[in-house]
């Protein structure tokens, strides 16, 4: 996916995820993530994206700018939130894929690649608890069902939490030994993840016929997409599911 595309996915799926919160008011439950109501969530939100806003404007490779607060007031918040969104949208548009940023601890060529990619997942995977919130107050559209994520992007987005899952994780002494084959008809991925004891976890392509592998997770993009995020979801694990739930989440 390009740039420009994850540009896009942000904007649509920001708008979306407001919509839903909007409609299911700020102290709604979200059942997919239960300590959290939906202004928590939205505070959430709004905060990584102006999070991600202030690595752009500092351009520093090296530095990590502070988690800005969000407004307490459920009317200041959401009005802080679009212009954070717009804010981080501007500068992604502006400055583009190669904007100097800290990213996580990576040295990147292209950083403001990495936070377009980063946001438009961030923000898809919030819209998605966003509408479990608003199915559970009002019915509808049932987000488990009826909202699915196109191929190509769920695809990406597969691929980007295995790689955000091991940078967040790159300093905790891993036990883990195994690999996990991921694969989506629908997407056309087929991708392994190896696991070591004490090193930093490998995504990689099949080798041979993939069907060595520790662990399979198959089905749609979107269904494994949801499950890398602890969402509820329809893929279908096979084999030693104990590695695939020490993996965390980005």
């Amino acid at each position: 996916m390009e740039h420009t595309d994850f540009i896009e996915q942000i904007r649509i799926h920001s708008e979306a995820m407001r919509a839903a919160a909007l409609k299911a008011g700020p102290d709604a439950r979200v059942p997919t993530c239960p300590d959290w109501t939906v202004q928590k969530l939205v505070a959430h939100q709004a905060r990584a994206q102006a999070w991600a806003a202030d690595n752009l404007t500092a351009g520093l490779v090296d530095v990590r700018p502070d988690f800005p607060p969000a407004p307490r007031d459920w009317a200041e918040l959401h009005a802080w939130w679009v212009t954070e969104q717009e804010r981080l949208i501007g500068l992604l548009v502006d400055k583009g894929r190669t904007a100097p940023a800290w990213a996580f601890g990576m040295t990147l060529a292209e950083p403001g690649a990495m936070w377009a990619r980063r946001m438009a997942h961030e923000v898809a995977i919030h819209r998605l608890d966003a509408e479990h919130a608003l199915y559970e107050v009002a019915g509808g559209v049932d987000p488990g069902r009826e909202l699915r994520f196109e191929p190509r992007f769920a695809a990406d987005g597969i691929e980007e939490a295995l790689v955000m899952a091991q940078v967040f994780r790159e300093h905790e002494q891993r036990t883990e030994q195994g690999t996990i084959l991921f694969h989506a008809a629908d997407a056309g991925l087929a991708v392994v993840l190896t696991l070591a004891p004490g090193q930093v976890a490998k995504v990689g392509p099949v080798q041979g016929s993939g069907t060595d592998t520790d662990a399979v997770v198959a089905g749609t993009a979107d269904a494994i997409y949801r499950r890398l995020w602890n969402r509820p979801n329809t893929a279908v694990v096979t084999g030693n599911a104990a590695l695939l739930d020490r993996l965390g989440t980005p």
